[in-house]
């Protein structure tokens, strides 16, 4: 999996740029992830490609994240251009715990939501 990382209206955005599925390891993520964290930062996204949806392994990775950056009083968004992994976080009731945009530019009017 690659991943391409840079930091954009405040948030380090690790961007995947392949379809993410049911076969993908997420090792690569989650040392991405780690990364930005022992970087010190606080704001983080994650943007998938437009044919990726998430398995259940994907799926906890994200939320886990979530937690983290709230923990570290910052924010974890997901970067969905694709109905798919929107209608998933819907089915799991978990559009309040994931904070998900379409596109980079609504980093910067999408509210925050708080895990809870």
């Amino acid at each position: 999996m690659q991943i391409r990382q840079y930091t954009r209206y405040g948030h380090r955005i690790l961007h995947i740029e392949e379809r993410v599925g049911l076969t993908s390891d997420i090792g690569c993520l989650r040392e991405a992830l780690k990364q930005a964290w022992r970087e010190g930062h606080i704001h983080v996204a994650v943007s998938f490609t437009e044919g990726s949806f998430l398995s259940s392994r994907t799926l906890a990775l994200l939320i886990e994240s979530a937690e983290k950056a709230t923990a570290r009083g910052g924010s974890f968004t997901v970067i969905a251009p694709n109905t798919q992994i929107r209608e998933v976080l819907a089915i799991f009731d978990l559009e309040w715990t994931l904070r998900t945009v379409t596109s980079e530019n609504e980093l910067l009017v999408s509210p925050v939501n708080p895990v809870t």
